[in-house]
């Protein structure tokens, strides 16, 4: 067994074109994943395209009932997801992107809690992100020690 504090069935990162401020999907695990790579979402499309504008992560319990959900991306990946948690990526306070958190294993919608775990998550890739790759010294070790804001008990490089 391994290990998903959230408990889902897929994820995804997108982030925005700096020229043309679509989300692009960069990065995905789970259902549809490999389909959704490289897909483009037009500024303000979608339930991802409402928190880059709003700023703020969002559970949708019901997300097929949502009419800013983006069914037709959905159903071109093969995987149509019934709740999602989409929390923003930041990078000193602007919004670079979102990840996005799809269904959970037990069938349950996700909530406000859920939003805050997706959140932590969301710090850690933009703190992995920050660092420089040239800066690591071997396997496990590294010159830097990068600052997480707001994340208790995550182990840094060389902890």
């Amino acid at each position: 067994m391994h290990w998903n504090p959230l408990r889902l069935r897929a994820a995804s990162i997108a982030l925005i074109d700096r020229t043309t401020q679509e989300l692009v999907f960069q990065a995905a695990w789970g259902a549809g994943a490999r389909e959704i790579v490289g897909v483009r979402l037009p500024p303000g499309v979608g339930i991802a395209g409402a928190v880059v504008a709003a700023g703020d992560g969002q559970a949708v319990p019901e997300c097929r009932n949502d009419p800013r959900f983006a069914a037709q991306i959905a159903a071109g990946t093969g995987y149509v997801p019934h709740t999602m948690v989409v929390v923003p990526l930041k990078r000193g306070g602007q919004t670079i992107g979102v990840l996005s958190v799809l269904d959970r294993r037990d069938g349950g919608p996700y909530g406000p809690n859920d939003v805050s775990r997706a959140s932590l998550f969301a710090e850690l890739a933009i703190a992995a992100l920050d660092i420089d790759p040239s800066v690591f010294l071997g396997l496990g070790q590294s010159g830097v020690r990068p600052s997480v804001s707001g994340i208790s008990g995550v182990a840094a490089p060389g902890d």
